[in-house]
């Protein structure tokens, strides 16, 4: 459904950016006409939504440094607070998009063999959202594809299709919609996820 979602979004030339593994953007909603923000391919990476009534942000996150950073970032912890701070540096840029706008934040993890993978990071990533942004959290899953795996089209692809300003967008994961979290029901994302 998220591809089938996506194509359209293309086709009415709403699409601010697809957002490349270790990067993230914000759509300002109506901002050059964009609405919505994608990414793909993921398998084991997390990505991070946040998103308003306003404004919505997504980042695409590996689990480790790329080789060309990897001594800056040696340990996968580091990598994920470094980039994680980015996101919050990207919020806090942009309060005024997210203020009194029902933001929420949603983060999408990895399911392998029936468990979360890298919970370590997932908690890392849900805290930082809920106490640095002050953002109810929620979890999204997906499963993890061996190499053996087929991946069907709409395999580790995540969509904030924007609809108007005013409105909180749908959030596609794969071929589920996430609903954005409340303030009112403020969880961290392990309690909260859906597998």
């Amino acid at each position: 459904m998220a591809v089938a979602r996506l194509e359209q979004v293309k086709t009415l030339s709403r699409l601010k950016a697809m957002v490349a593994m270790n990067d993230f953007d914000i759509v300002r909603f109506g901002e050059e006409n964009k609405y919505s923000l994608a990414t793909k391919d993921l398998n084991s990476c997390h990505a991070v939504i946040i998103v308003s009534r306003k404004a919505a942000i997504l980042a695409h996150i590996a689990p480790n440094a790329p080789d060309n950073v990897r001594n800056q970032y040696p340990t996968s912890m580091a990598w994920i607070t470094y980039k994680i701070n980015q996101v919050v540096q990207c919020f806090t840029s942009n309060k005024g998009y997210f203020e009194n706008q029902g933001p929420g934040g949603i983060v999408v993890y990895g399911i392998f063999n029936n468990e979360v993978a890298l919970p370590d990071q997932l908690k890392l990533i849900a805290a930082t959202v809920q106490n640095k942004m002050q953002l109810a959290v929620k979890g999204a899953s997906y499963k993890i594809l061996e190499i053996q795996d087929s991946r069907g089209q709409n395999k580790g692809v995540v969509l904030i299709e924007g609809v108007a300003i005013g409105q909180l967008p749908h959030i596609w994961v794969e071929d589920r919609q996430v609903p954005v979290p409340q303030a009112a029901s403020a969880r961290t994302a392990t309690a909260s996820s859906s597998k």
